[in-house]
């Protein structure tokens, strides 16, 4: 392999890292084997898991740094899975970019290059399937990958099954660890729409936010769900509760091959590392992305607003129609009611109080 060559990555390339902690990978390996059988029969363990959504940047989800309360959080915030944390400094170290939490776009690069200066382990997966339409669906601009950026991060449905198998100790243990997770920085949050704008949303514009859910995601949750949505994978194929070292099994087992010797070897790394030229590019190309991201957001939110403002408006249009509709039934009911008086041929007058009763009077 001829080490002045850059890495290859491709669209849907699943990018599988581990932490160099021979302790936190033992206690993360343990806690997947709890919680999924995919991990169980996995011959590969992994604690993270990125996807490259073009040849530059990959989508991965992680934690906020944690604020540990206790001793024994502070011990146990060091244990992979939990230690995800750790590993999402706010500015990246190859590229400098300024990196979110939560669901968040990377340079690919960064991935890398960490991995081979921590001594990690690194391995990515290739889908054998065309991968056009793919990218089409994985476009930075496209209406999923634009409500899929800024989610929350939170691993409580893994939590939570992972509770079902312990022991009384083992579950004292997990009810002291810190909670993962993350902030949501997305149109949601930005707009700081409430559930009662989102149920209003829902009854008047339905088609206003079409992709847009409250979510919350893990790495290979979310890793599971662009697969899906790219038509790499089927949701048929993957348990819904999947961790990384489920998802290398599952993957595998659907025919994805190993590409890291060929497109993401060392010497490859090495000198994506040293060529300043190939950093610089990532960053211009990321920061574009950014500032893409930003303006149709920002487009999106103006185009919500004006939904909502019309939207309010046509409801307070059908409110008052059905107000106006009530009071015309009502008069006319009234009008029923009222005492008609007839004047009849023998000079009688019928008083109709309602139109099932008459009293008849004679004239004085």
């Amino acid at each position: 392999m001829n080490s002045f060559i850059l890495p290859k990555p491709q669209c849907g390339d699943v990018i599988f890292t581990s932490t160099n902690s021979r302790f936190n990978r033992i206690a993360s390996f343990w806690a997947q084997r709890k919680i999924d059988a995919m991990a169980h029969e996995s011959s590969r363990y992994f604690t993270h898991v990125a996807v490259a959504i073009n040849d530059t940047i990959a989508l991965e989800a992680v934690p906020a740094p944690i604020a540990s309360a206790s001793l024994l959080a502070t011990t146990a915030s060091k244990i992979a899975p939990k230690m995800h944390a750790e590993d999402a400094p706010t500015k990246s170290h190859w590229s400098k970019v300024d990196l979110d939490f939560g669901v968040r776009l990377i340079p690919i690069g960064d991935i890398l290059v960490g991995a081979m200066e921590k001594k990690s382990p690194l391995l990515v997966l290739r889908s054998g399937l065309d991968t056009t339409e793919s990218a089409k669906r994985l476009d930075i601009l496209s209406p999923y990958i634009l409500a899929t950026i800024g989610c929350a991060y939170s691993i409580d449905e893994l939590q939570q099954s992972m509770e079902n198998n312990l022991n009384p100790l083992q579950k004292l243990i997990s009810s002291n660890l810190p909670n993962l997770m993350s902030s949501a920085s997305d149109l949601y949050t930005m707009m700081n729409l409430t559930p009662e704008h989102l149920a209003f949303l829902d009854e008047w514009a339905p088609d206003a936010l079409p992709e847009y859910q409250l979510r919350s995601y893990y790495c290979s949750q979310l890793v599971q769900k662009i697969l899906d949505h790219a038509m790499l994978t089927s949701e048929s194929d993957i348990p819904t509760k999947i961790t990384p070292s489920g998802l290398y099994k599952a993957l595998t087992d659907l025919g994805w091959r190993d590409v890291t010797e060929t497109d993401y070897s060392r010497g490859c790394i090495q000198h994506l590392n040293n060529n300043n030229s190939a950093r610089s590019n990532a960053a211009r190309k990321f920061h574009n992305f950014k500032h893409q991201y930003q303006a149709a957001v920002n487009h999106k939110a103006i185009e919500l607003t004006v939904t909502t403002i019309s939207k309010s408006m046509d409801k307070s249009k059908h409110s008052l129609g059905n107000t106006q509709f009530q009071l015309d039934k009502l008069i006319n009911i009234n009008t029923d009611n009222t005492l008609e008086p007839e004047i009849k041929t023998d000079n009688s007058i019928d008083i109709k109080h309602s139109p099932s009763s008459d009293i008849k009077n004679s004239p004085p």
